[in-house]
């Protein structure tokens, strides 16, 4: 985890997954497509929060205000940051050293992503407006990428090395094929605000999250779009998106976290934080008892294929949560 307090924290997942005993379920079986429940809610699942305390197994300060991070999936100790300076930076987290530093960009950098197709890319972007690729064996980047407007999130195809999706604040979204940018793959038109994030499911659907109050999925080989999804409030925040398998997580500006069904266009289920954070955990509190959201869900990540996710808040609150039904 990182953020504005110019560090980068790191957690044991196997503690965290230990302490609430979690059976990493696949999430294909959760629940059976059909009716609401009758309790009102209108959600059929619901997320059950940690209820321990965990601290950093490790903390590097890095000096700048972090935008992202993304982990490598080859070289399991690699770790790449962007910074409000627009620099990037790749981490060996065992040493808390950086061991390679790019330094083009003219603004600050908003997103960054090491390719899980060749570790040894990697995609940033930001208020330059522009996306630049790299590799971790050159001291330049490799490309750019220009755009007309600010450049709020590149993410590499999970399987494909070649394909780029970018969201953009011109409204946008489009598909590049690294090999061949003169012209892009698609170009998705429909937000009526900025992208802030975009996620592939699979390499042929891309799915947006726009300050517009939406989400959309994309079909990247005939340019429609599939699906719109709404029920979070997202208009002016980077509130996080996630994606596994068929499940999609994003955060809200009500302090709430929700999961979407990809074929559902509402929301499966949610997860409000706390007004206050609990240090120890109370039975007798139910979420209904709460007092108004104060702060707004900043981030949320799924653990691959699994039933369980990684959420934040502006008010450096971490939750580990499992859904359930």
């Amino acid at each position: 985890m990182a953020g504005v307090s110019r560090e980068i924290k790191l957690f044991d997942a196997s503690m965290i997954a230990d302490a609430i005993s979690i059976q990493d379920d696949t999430m294909d079986d959760l629940w059976p497509r059909g009716n609401r429940d009758a309790r009102g809610s209108g959600f059929i699942g619901q997320f059950q929060p940690s209820q321990l305390v965990h601290c950093p197994v490790k903390v590097i300060p890095v000096g700048q205000k972090i935008s992202c991070l993304s982990w490598n999936m080859y070289v399991k100790s690699h770790i790449a940051s962007s910074d409000y300076e627009g620099i990037i930076r790749v981490w060996d987290v065992n040493e808390g050293q950086a061991i390679r530093t790019f330094d083009e960009h003219e603004k600050r950098t908003w997103s960054v992503d090491m390719c899980s197709a060749n570790p040894t890319y990697l995609a940033s972007g930001g208020d330059d407006s522009t996306v630049k690729i790299w590799s971790t064996s050159m001291a330049h980047s490799v490309m750019t990428l220009r755009f007309n407007g600010n450049v709020c999130c590149a993410k590499f195809a999970p399987n494909v090395a070649n394909y780029l999706a970018v969201g953009t604040a011109d409204h946008s979204v489009t598909c590049y094929d690294l090999r061949y940018t003169a012209t892009p793959v698609q170009s998705f038109t429909g937000h009526k605000k900025a992208v802030s994030y975009v996620r592939w499911i699979g390499d042929n659907q891309i799915i947006s999250a726009s300050t517009d109050n939406t989400l959309r999925r994309w079909d990247n080989t005939n340019g429609e779009c599939q699906l719109v999804y709404s029920g979070h409030t997202n208009e002016k925040n980077f509130v996080g998106l996630s994606v596994s398998k068929d499940w999609i997580s994003c955060g809200s500006e009500d302090n709430t976290v929700y999961a979407y069904h990809k074929d559902c266009k509402t929301p499966i289920a949610k997860y409000r934080f706390p007004t206050a954070p609990m240090p120890f955990y109370d039975p007798q509190y139910t979420q209904e008892d709460d007092q108004p959201p104060s702060g707004f869900v900043s981030s949320t990540c799924w653990k691959s294929n699994t039933n369980t996710l990684l959420t934040a808040n502006s008010k450096g609150i971490i939750k580990v949560l499992q859904m359930i039904p």
